[in-house]
Protein backbone atom coordinates (compact mmCIF):
# COMPACT_ATOMS: atom_id res chain seq x y z
CA UNK A 1 0.00 0.00 0.00
CA UNK A 2 0.54 3.75 -0.98
CA UNK A 3 0.99 6.07 1.82
CA UNK A 4 -1.97 7.10 1.03
CA UNK A 5 -3.59 4.51 1.42
CA UNK A 6 -4.15 3.11 -1.52
CA UNK A 7 -2.95 -0.45 -3.24
CA UNK A 8 -0.65 0.10 -5.57
CA UNK A 9 -1.13 -0.27 -8.75
CA UNK A 10 -0.10 -3.68 -10.33
CA UNK A 11 1.39 -2.96 -13.17
CA UNK A 12 1.10 -6.90 -14.75
CA UNK A 13 -2.56 -6.05 -14.11
CA UNK A 14 -2.89 -2.10 -16.07
CA UNK A 15 -0.77 -4.05 -19.03
CA UNK A 16 -3.77 -6.90 -18.93
CA UNK A 17 -6.32 -4.65 -19.09
CA UNK A 18 -4.74 -2.21 -21.47
CA UNK A 19 -4.31 -5.52 -23.89
CA UNK A 20 -7.69 -6.72 -23.25
CA UNK A 21 -9.32 -3.21 -24.46
CA UNK A 22 -6.91 -3.29 -27.33
CA UNK A 23 -8.41 -7.04 -28.28
CA UNK A 24 -12.14 -5.79 -27.64
CA UNK A 25 -11.57 -2.50 -30.11
CA UNK A 26 -10.20 -4.45 -32.59
CA UNK A 27 -13.32 -7.47 -32.64
CA UNK A 28 -15.63 -3.89 -32.35
CA UNK A 29 -14.27 -2.97 -35.53
CA UNK A 30 -13.54 -6.31 -37.03
CA UNK A 31 -17.79 -6.95 -37.01
CA UNK A 32 -18.97 -3.01 -38.22
CA UNK A 33 -18.96 -4.27 -41.91
CA UNK A 34 -21.08 -7.22 -41.14
CA UNK A 35 -23.38 -4.73 -39.02
CA UNK A 36 -24.08 -2.32 -41.31
CA UNK A 37 -25.23 -5.54 -43.74
CA UNK A 38 -27.47 -6.48 -40.44
CA UNK A 39 -25.77 -9.70 -39.56
CA UNK A 40 -26.77 -10.93 -36.78
CA UNK A 41 -24.24 -12.86 -35.60
CA UNK A 42 -21.93 -9.81 -36.16
CA UNK A 43 -24.57 -7.53 -34.31
CA UNK A 44 -24.22 -10.01 -31.37
CA UNK A 45 -20.74 -10.24 -31.38
CA UNK A 46 -20.20 -6.45 -31.38
CA UNK A 47 -22.96 -5.99 -28.77
CA UNK A 48 -20.49 -8.61 -26.45
CA UNK A 49 -17.66 -6.46 -27.33
CA UNK A 50 -18.73 -3.73 -26.45
CA UNK A 51 -19.91 -4.90 -22.50
CA UNK A 52 -16.47 -6.29 -23.00
CA UNK A 53 -14.93 -3.04 -23.35
CA UNK A 54 -16.68 -1.35 -20.77
CA UNK A 55 -15.85 -3.70 -18.11
CA UNK A 56 -12.27 -3.40 -19.05
CA UNK A 57 -12.96 0.24 -18.97
CA UNK A 58 -14.38 -0.15 -15.47
CA UNK A 59 -10.73 -1.34 -14.08
CA UNK A 60 -8.47 0.42 -15.69
CA UNK A 61 -10.51 3.54 -14.65
CA UNK A 62 -8.38 4.14 -11.86
CA UNK A 63 -5.59 4.74 -13.86
CA UNK A 64 -6.72 6.93 -16.54
CA UNK A 65 -6.70 10.85 -16.54
CA UNK A 66 -10.02 11.97 -14.49
CA UNK A 67 -13.30 11.31 -16.64
CA UNK A 68 -11.27 9.59 -19.17
CA UNK A 69 -12.63 6.04 -18.25
CA UNK A 70 -16.49 6.80 -17.56
CA UNK A 71 -16.86 8.83 -20.78
CA UNK A 72 -15.32 5.93 -22.59
CA UNK A 73 -17.55 3.63 -20.70
CA UNK A 74 -20.40 5.68 -21.89
CA UNK A 75 -19.07 5.58 -25.90
CA UNK A 76 -19.18 2.24 -25.96
CA UNK A 77 -22.25 1.90 -24.34
CA UNK A 78 -24.09 3.92 -27.73
CA UNK A 79 -22.88 1.32 -29.48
Amino acid sequence: MSKSGKAAPCHLGIETAASAAAKTCKTLRAEIEGVARHDVDAVHDMRVASRRLRAVLGELGPYLPAGRARAAEESARRI
